[in-house]
């Protein structure tokens, strides 16, 4: 799917929500959209539910998510020493670096930033807004599902549950009884945990279904293959011949079976500073054969090339594209490329909500639990000083994004 397409997409739900909102400014249209369940705001679309799910009475007197629940208080410290660790730690060094680095008439600093911000069309394109808006819904829906859950065992009252949709971006929420939480510390650090534990258990089986899929598909003849995805044009490669969906099959007098092969073989031989002739040959899905003489001269560092495939930032590793070979052509496994990409935008998002949910910043569930456990003043001080420092970490790290 084009860019372009994906970007239509979304202006045509933008568009959508705001037709609703103009329909919910007259009376009978707001009694027609309550009618049906639905409360409207601008670019923002809830449809809200009244009680509990019938649904959560089967697990209310279920003694294995009883100890999953209590154990989500553990999970859910855990998750906070690890936004100090994550953020602040590196943080610190990180706006150090790049104070000096500004004293010194330098733009930014070298290495990544600790916080680095996911905007839809410019850090994220592509299919991949699609994989990161279910990969939202999906993050949201368990960590509000976590917290009905603690609350249903503990017999706390549900007043109500939803979900919706803020311009393109799903959103779900439960309401549970306050006043009847407050009551018992040990069942509201249960309930608030629990939204963290349940983004930890998403990230949990997500990560361990890529590793499990990255090691299995080798027994079952798939293969990652050195796919051409893009080619420059003015470049050797392009120039030679080579276009999108050219699975590299050999360069010169060596076999390229998988795009890591491709790496080996280019970190060996490939010389930046050089004049390089290479006779790569290769299949596009067809069964089309190509045999291309590419030259790159000594005053360029690449042939112009770049390859499909989907980047596991967690483990650092670039998956190639997933296809089977076949006697002419091959086969190119899209579906089940795209299942990894949702699980690794999956893990990313849920190890992040789990964090930041934890973290002590008042509105996130980690402030709440502080608040709880800690004199109100002493708890005040660690959030506003956690809520500036990682405001101060945010600014640096986004200014040297742009």
């Amino acid at each position: 799917m084009a860019q372009q397409e994906i970007l239509l997409i979304l202006l045509y739900i933008t568009f959508f929500e705001l037709i609703l909102f103009l329909i919910n400014q007259t009376e009978s249209g707001r009694k027609f959209l309550s009618k049906i369940g639905l409360e409207i705001s601008i670019f923002t679309i809830l449809i809200k539910r009244r009680g509990a799910l019938d649904l959560l009475n089967k697990v209310q007197k279920n003694r294995w998510l009883d100890i999953l629940i209590s154990s989500g208080v553990l999970i859910a410290f855990i998750s906070m020493i690890l936004f100090y660790v994550g953020v602040f730690f590196v943080g610190i060094g990180y706006v150090i670096s790049f104070i000096k680095n500004m004293f010194l008439g330098e733009r930014g600093v070298s290495g990544a930033p600790p916080v680095a911000p996911i905007i839809p069309g410019l850090t994220i394109q592509g299919e991949d807004i699609i994989y990161l808006l279910v990969a939202i819904g999906i993050s949201v829906v368990a960590h509000e599902l976590g917290h009905a859950i603690a609350a249903k065992i503990d017999e706390i009252n549900l007043k109500s549950y939803g979900a919706g949709i803020f311009l393109f971006m799903p959103l779900a929420f439960v309401e549970v009884d306050d006043n009847e939480m407050l009551k018992s510390k040990r069942k509201s650090l249960r309930i608030l945990s629990a939204g963290v534990l349940f983004n930890m258990i998403i990230f949990a089986i997500s990560f361990l279904l890529i590793l499990f899929i990255l090691n299995i598909t080798p027994y079952l003849g798939i293969v990652q293959g050195a796919v051409i995805q893009w080619a420059e044009p003015g470049l050797p490669a392009y120039e030679a011949g080579i276009r999108p969906g050219l699975l590299i099959t050999n360069i010169n007098d060596s076999r390229i079976i998988s795009l890591e092969r491709f790496i080996e073989y280019r970190n060996n031989y490939f010389k930046p500073d050089e004049n390089i002739t290479l006779i790569i040959k290769g299949v596009y899905p067809n069964g089309t054969m190509l045999e291309a003489v590419v030259h790159k001269p000594s005053n360029l560092s690449i042939i112009g090339v770049r390859f499909d495939g989907v980047s596991i930032p967690l483990v650092n590793f670039f998956m190639g594209a997933l296809i089977i070979p076949e006697e002419k052509g091959y086969i190119r496994l899209w579906s089940l490329e795209a299942f990894i990409r949702i699980l690794v935008w999956l893990s990313i998002i849920n190890i992040s909500l789990a964090i930041i949910n934890a973290a002590p910043l008042y509105i996130t569930d980690g402030g709440k639990i502080l608040s709880i456990i800690l004199p109100k003043k002493l708890s005040d001080v660690i959030q506003i000083l956690t809520i500036t420092g990682f405001i101060l970490i945010f600014s640096f790290s986004f200014f040297s994004f742009l």
